[in-house]
Order: structure tokens, then sequence, then C-alpha cells
């Protein structure tokens, strides 16, 4: 389970890293990680990939460019679900 770094709310279910046989899915419009897993992002080390239906107690940020905040307002990662790509929320 994560939690945001301000506040120490959930923010996402219990999760589980990846196991050696999975990786992420690159089909454009699906989950790019199965529900109850997460993996290190590749781009940044210390944020993490999760399925977008295992974060909770968020809210999208009031600008709508900024897309993720835990319920106190603080900014705790990215979603990504645009048609065009693999659906998945970064956090920090």
């Amino acid at each position: 389970m994560f939690r945001c770094p301000t506040c120490r709310i959930a923010i996402t279910r219990p999760l589980f890293p990846l196991g050696p046989g999975q990786s992420r899915n690159l089909e454009m419009g699906q989950p790019a990680i199965p529900e109850g897993y997460f993996e290190p992002s590749s781009q940044q080390g210390t944020s993490v990939v999760v399925n977008v239906g295992d974060v909770v107690n968020t809210k999208h940020h009031q600008d709508h460019r900024r897309l993720a905040g835990c319920m106190d307002g603080h900014e705790v990662g990215t979603e990504r679900s645009d048609c065009w790509t693999p659906h998945y929320a970064v956090l920090i």
C-alpha cells in the first residue's frame, strides 16, 4: 500500500510488485499494470507505476492539466489515461 508522503493517507489498495514473468501492457487504451500490482518507474527512480483502478482517496487536481492529488490536496502523482496510451498512474 502506498501513502501520501505528506499526510500519510493511503493512496492505493495493497499492492504486490510485478513478478519476473510479468511485464507492462503497452496496448493503447488498456491498463498498463494489472490490478493489485505495481512496478518501479523506469523514468523516475523513486516513483512507481500502478493501475488507475488501484488508486484510492484521491481526486483530480482543480487544474485540468494536472490530474492527481490526495484528498487533502497534496500532489501525489500523475494519471495517464488518454485513448492513445496505455492507462496507468505514476506515484511520486
